[in-house]
């Protein structure tokens, strides 16, 4: 099965969309509804278990408490996703959660059918608006995250109140826009989704009954995979009179459709349930031994969007695969008169192997279901050891999650990293779980290396450094970052480093030190409002006491989000020093738009002044630096030669081994600078 995911095809740019902000936002919008889809399922299973239950005196009175929760429930599901989808959109489009929520709701509520005016009153429609419950919470985001950017659409525009309330303030233009935006938008789409309704219902209409089935049930998965409730949106779009129609071996199409195609929910999905306990895939057994009551009632809800189905290559081919097979061995057994069969309606919750009881009297007939079971068990084996094998490295994640006590950073992009993952290839899944997996056996560490003004003769600050301590005590630098950097897990390792930093700060400040420390902060961390937040309350907290150094090359684009939060720690006072500075584009337009404090040249460019151009480049470099203003630091200084040329070329600020290495905490606030004579040597120099 590795052709699928190796070598490109169709599973790249598959897994590339699965990662999108819709995409992964349609699902974790779905799986913080599984709560919900619980509850509704088990107030209906037990509402349909009723009728065969003997007489007792409270049967009445909980028949009547299970139909009104089953109606609320119904009533209130489009409004539930609606909230659920535009939030989870919102948060990954970086746009106003709150705001995001509220205006779908709103949007959804003016231009569906969901609320009806009733005089003076208002009721809620119970038959499920699904084009409006699933487009109208996918778009809004996004328009308020396109006229939020319109800097002219701000009533206030000065920092002359407050953060919070200038950003809602702010918002009141973009939220009345979306509103009346929607207005011009839904007509066209409804024209278009009408349309194209309306011709392939022409073209269902003049098909056998075969035929249509065979189409409807490929519609309705195909819905299914992209996230929509397949069976009510097919319902809703299109006439299911079809479903009453006779069919074959005496059954209507209802009937063969729920007892022989269908088997445990759209998909088949018990079948693979089965399959996964067979497997006993440990990322998916709990997900497989909750959904298997509802399962066997035919309930496909739970694990099409928890394990999930939706979106995720892995499950394509087997999620269609199946029931096509279902239908067509079972319409060439059911024509070939093998089995007598009765016309009896039966509910599509009707458990699974009973069905084919209630239908038939006939124990062949349950044998018969239970080797189309057996099949489609088989048929999902070899996808469901693919999904196991590409999930390795997922328990050393959560291991290190909770190890660094960093669950809300892990899970803040959860379905990303899922979704990466599934992008990865093999070789790299295999590497990225050694990487973790060393991680997790270790320990990881800060080390601190001073820096020095040879003009004051003092140490002016650290620069704190990541290391790893393995098992055996040997201490690493930190090689697995790049490894780290390729699966979108940076941001849990810089939120470790804010915290032991200021769990540092606070202990030397207990011992009446208070040191300016340097961290190295990845570009995809300021991503992140969190981190952001967690930086700027260190800042309040140690003021002057921090800085975050950075990659001049990873800010290709000032209008990111990272360079937003970069301006925003700058106007709160944050230091901000660029680092290996020389080492790549060097772009001084780009440089004077990140207004940086310092400007640390990379040890490369020292390395290179044996040379004359070398020698000369570094010359102009820190003079012209030193003209615009910025502190200079000199890194990878390791001898006395080195030392004298920069401190000649006028970089006052050493960062390297001649003075010091990284050393830990400890050791790095007793550091004392070396005898004087190096200094007077400078000076005479």
């Amino acid at each position: 099965m590795t052709f699928l995911y190796r070598g490109g095809g169709w599973f790249k740019p598959l897994t590339r969309l699965n990662q999108t902000p819709l995409i992964m936002s349609m699902r974790e919008g779905f799986i913080a509804l599984i709560p919900f889809f619980v509850i509704s399922a088990i107030a209906y299973m037990l509402l349909g278990m009723l009728p065969i239950l003997p007489d007792f005196a409270a049967k009445p009175f909980m028949a009547q408490m299970l139909n009104q929760s089953h109606h609320l429930i119904l009533a209130i599901s489009p409004l539930a996703v609606v909230i659920s989808l535009s939030f989870h959109l919102s948060k990954n489009l970086r746009a106003n959660t709150i705001v995001g929520s509220i205006l779908a709701s709103l949007c959804f509520m003016t231009h569906s059918n969901y609320l009806v005016s009733i005089g003076d009153s208002f009721a809620l429609n119970t038959a499920w608006p699904n084009f409006y419950s699933i487009f109208i919470p996918l778009i809004t985001p996004y328009l308020v995250r396109y006229f939020s950017k319109r800097t002219w659409l701000h009533l206030v525009k000065q920092p002359v109140i407050s953060p919070f309330l200038q950003k809602h303030l702010n918002l009141i233009l973009p939220f009345f826009l979306v509103y009346l935006t929607l207005y011009l938008i839904l007509p066209v789409v409804e024209m278009a989704v009408g349309g194209i309704t309306h011709g392939l219902l022409n073209w269902l209409v003049g098909l056998s009954v075969g035929v249509q089935g065979f189409v409807r049930m490929l519609l309705i998965h195909g819905l299914w995979f992209l996230g929509i409730h397949g069976d009510n949106t097919y319902t809703s779009l299109f006439s299911d009179s079809l479903m009453q129609q006779p069919f074959i071996a005496g059954i209507s199409f209802r009937s063969f459709y729920n007892t022989f195609v269908i088997i445990g929910g759209s998909g088949c999905l018990l079948s693979l349930v089965i399959a996964i306990f067979i497997c006993r895939s440990p990322q998916e057994l709990a997900q497989a031994r909750v959904s298997l009551p509802f399962n066997l009632f035919n309930f496909s809800e739970l694990i099409v969007y928890a394990l999930p189905v939706v979106f995720n290559p892995v499950y394509l081919i087997p999620f269609l695969l199946v029931p096509m097979s279902n239908f067509l061995l079972s319409y060439w057994v059911l024509s070939s008169d093998v089995f007598l069969l009765g016309d009896q309606e039966l509910s599509w919750m009707t458990p699974v192997l009973i069905n084919a009881w209630l239908i038939s009297k006939s124990i062949n007939v349950v044998a018969y279901q239970a080797l189309l079971i057996a099949l489609n068990v088989m048929i999902y084996i070899p996808f469901v050891l693919l999904s196991k094998q590409m999930h390795d490295c997922v328990n050393p994640i959560e291991r290190l999650t909770k190890k660094f006590k960093l669950a809300d950073i892990h899970q803040l992009d959860a379905e990303a990293r899922f979704s990466s993952e599934l992008r990865d290839s093999h070789v790299n899944s295999a590497e990225l779980h050694v990487t973790l997996s060393q991680i997790d056996a270790g320990q990881l560490v800060l080390y601190y290396q001073p820096k020095v003004d040879t003009t004051k003769r003092e140490v002016v600050g650290f620069e704190a450094l990541l290391r790893l301590k393995t098992a055996d005590g040997l201490v690493q630098g930190p090689w697995f970052i790049e490894i780290l950097e390729r699966n979108n897990l940076v941001p849990m390792v810089d939120a470790w480093v804010i915290r032991q930093v200021k769990r540092d700060l606070l202990l030397v400040a207990e011992q009446g030190s208070f040191p300016k420390i340097s961290i190295n902060l990845h570009p995809m961390s300021l991503q992140d409002d969190r981190l952001v937040t967690r930086l700027a309350e260190l800042n309040r907290e140690f003021p002057k006491q921090l800085q975050i150094e950075l990659l001049e090359s990873a800010f290709i684009d000032q209008r990111d989000r990272a360079s937003t939060n970069l301006s925003l720690l700058q106007q709160q006072g944050v230091s901000v020093a660029i680092d290996d500075f020389g080492r790549g584009f060097s772009n001084l337009s780009r440089l004077i738009q990140l207004a940086p404090q310092d400007i640390k040249l990379d040890r490369s460019m020292l390395l290179a002044t044996d040379t004359a151009e070398g020698l000369l480049l570094y010359k102009h470099m820190a003079a012209l630096c030193r003209s615009l203003g910025y502190q200079l630091v000199a890194e990878g200084v390791e001898t006395a030669q080195q030392l004298a040329l920069v401190h000649e070329l006028g970089v006052n600020c050493i960062q390297g081994w001649f003075f010091a290495e990284a050393m830990p905490l400890r050791q790095a606030m007793a550091y004392q600078l070396p005898e004087t004579s190096y200094f007077e040597s400078l000076k005479r120099a």
